[in-house]
């Protein structure tokens, strides 16, 4: 089963290399070929097969040391190994063995008691009786080891008598060995599976950071589903029993809970992940169940029920049927649909569907025996979180630049909005709520200007004529550094000035306003003046002004010097500011 498994798998990842190749995606090549080479290793790719020559069932009522008297019909086809409601039995010869067997080691599973046999060629039997609080999880595999009965040159045969077992592979796993380290996997299985546990690492600094730029749903979800790899991975493969003493009976439902976490992360991942143009909400939906529903079979099972013993293994595994199907018709509906995104989750899905296959289909007798195939399994788990990681990176550079133009359209749009568009000035929007910023960086000088008899332009000449006015205008008033120069609206502007000689600058600007006029290109027949009302505050002493009062005060000078005639300019030196008044010093010029 394992090498077919990995054949399978070889010639995925070959199919995977290419395509990510062809996608210019290194790091993906590069997981795709470590994936390849992992399968591909002979201590990783075959399962230690199952040492038992022979099993049987019998009812409960009949004791070990009877049963190994008795001819019982023996089940030596490999098949049929779980029957429920009675004492499983596994017979192992031992007879002329090199180095006689000390342990009893089998996959972690629930079970009531296991007894172990040994008997002799003179018919002499030892029996050792455990229950499975007494067995002890192996550190490097998802196994557990009881000490045989002492076996000696003259043992011909073990008989385990299983009670209360849950799964067929606690069964279909069971073999002797000779020492604790032979029943682990072999070493450079251990170095595999513990360099994916540091890969699996890289996506949650990886999505930590993402996550500080772009607050993405998807990106907590795949750290879930890192996570929940992560813890998998550590304990089905016994790594965790070198970093936590965990007892058989911890060991069981955490990896069960592991699983739950990284396939109902997997499923809300692929609601957020896929784009929201690229999938149907019913679909979505539907995949959120899934994962709640996951989460609640996998609980369930966990708990161990007395009631569903005989059903409760092959409901568990048919639980992931649901999910398989509406994950894969939500890949199947977002490539239909042209979605980028979702390829990433196909390459990254296909290898756990063959090994889910496999998995769901021999815990439900669809096959010779039942298989976790747990080793290829944490591979692909691995690959999955890899190629979904080249998957996230990918998704987040499109949303980011996405993001980015949308805040570079949004900034333009901005500065549209605070821009006049006929003279290119800024307008009102853009200088109110910065005055105190500007009032703070010196700009004390307040002047508003406003054209004389700019209706009769309009109205003699035409509204082009008036908007090439109002061009000049601007060139006129001549913003810089020390000078912004800000079009209210119609034909009144406003000067905001700092430094030395700041209200003369702001009169020149104002004098210079009909020869910029006259020389526009503008066919008229008299002067363009203008008026303006100018208010200059002190350096200190008057930081609670706003813009409202000053305008006020400006726009008062303004009628007075268009009362007194019209092109001069009316001022005022504010000398302090208080609450309840101002004394100010007024002067005016023509």
């Amino acid at each position: 089963m394992y090498r077919a498994i990995s054949a399978l798998l070889r010639t995925w990842c070959a199919a995977c290399v290419a395509a990510l190749s062809k996608a210019g995606l290194a790091s993906g090549l590069a997981s795709g070929l470590f994936f390849g080479l992992a399968v591909s290793y002979p201590a990783i790719a075959a399962a230690a097969p199952v040492s038992a020559t022979c099993h049987a069932a019998v009812h409960k009522t009949e004791a070990a040391p009877q049963i190994s008297a008795r001819n019982v019909a023996w089940n030596c086809s490999g098949r049929d190994y779980l029957q429920r409601r009675m004492t499983n039995l596994l017979r192992f010869e031992v007879e002329g063995q090199d180095t006689p067997s000390r342990y009893f080691v089998t996959s972690i599973g629930s079970f009531e008691t296991i007894s172990l046999t040994v008997r002799d060629r003179d018919g002499t039997l030892r029996t050792a009786d455990y229950t499975m609080a007494q067995s002890k999880p192996v550190k490097g595999g998802p196994f557990f080891i009881l000490e045989l009965p002492r076996v000696t040159s003259d043992s011909i045969e073990v008989i385990a008598a299983m009670d209360g077992t849950w799964s067929a592979s606690t069964i279909t796993q069971a073999r002797l060995t000779s020492s604790v380290r032979e029943a682990a996997w072999p070493i450079g299985t251990l170095l595999v599976l513990a360099a994916i546990c540091g890969l699996l690492c890289a996506p949650l600094f990886f999505n930590l950071g993402f996550w500080h730029v772009l607050r993405e749903r998807f990106l907590l979800w795949h750290m879930v589903v890192a996570i929940g790899m992560i813890g998998q991975t550590l304990i089905s493969s016994g790594i965790i029993l070198w970093l936590v003493p965990l007892t058989h009976s911890q060991m069981n439902p955490l990896m069960q809970a592991a699983l739950a976490v990284s396939l109902s992360g997997a499923c809300m991942f692929a609601a957020d992940f896929i784009e929201k143009d690229r999938l149907p909400e019913a679909t979505r939906k539907a995949l959120r169940l899934c994962a709640a529903f996951i989460v609640i079979s996998s609980a369930v099972y966990a708990f161990k029920i007395p009631a569903m013993r005989d059903v409760g293994n092959q409901l568990y595994y048919a639980s992931f049927i649901p999910m398989m199907l509406v994950l894969a018709l939500s890949m199947a509906q977002a490539a239909r649909r042209g979605s980028r995104a979702v390829w990433f989750q196909i390459i990254a899905w296909t290898p756990i569907y063959i090994i889910g296959l496999v998995r769901v289909g021999s815990n439900l007798g669809i096959g010779p025996e039942p298989t976790d195939a747990l080793v290829p399994f944490t591979l692909a788990i691995g690959f999955e979180v890899l190629i979904t990681s080249l998957g996230v990176a990918d998704r987040f550079m499109i949303i980011k630049e996405q993001r980015d133009h949308a805040r570079a359209d949004a900034a333009v749009l901005g500065s549209l909005s605070r821009r006049d568009p006929l003279t290119g000035l800024m307008n009102r929007r853009a200088i109110e709520p910065k005055f105190a910023a500007l009032r703070a960086d010196g700009f004390d000088t307040f002047a508003l200007v406003d054209l004389d008899h700019f209706k009769r332009v309009n109205d003699d000449f035409g509204h082009a004529c008036g908007d090439a006015v109002l061009v000049a205008v601007a060139a006129a008033l001549d913003a810089d550094d020390d000078t912004l120069a800000v079009r209210l609206g119609g034909e009144e502007f406003l000067l905001l000035l700092r430094g030395p000689d700041a209200a003369a600058r702001a009169e020149r600007r104002r004098q210079a306003i009909p020869g910029r006029v006259a020389r526009c290109g503008a066919d008229l027949d008299r002067l363009v003046t203008a008026s303006m009302g100018l208010v200059e505050l002190p350096e200190r002493g008057m930081e609670k002004i706003d813009f409202a009062e000053l305008y006020t005060r400006a726009d008062r000078l303004l009628y007075e010097a268009k009362s007194a005639g019209r092109n001069r300019t009316m001022s005022e030196k504010l000398t302090y500011f208080e609450p309840g008044g101002t004394k100010a010093v007024a002067s005016a010029a023509a």
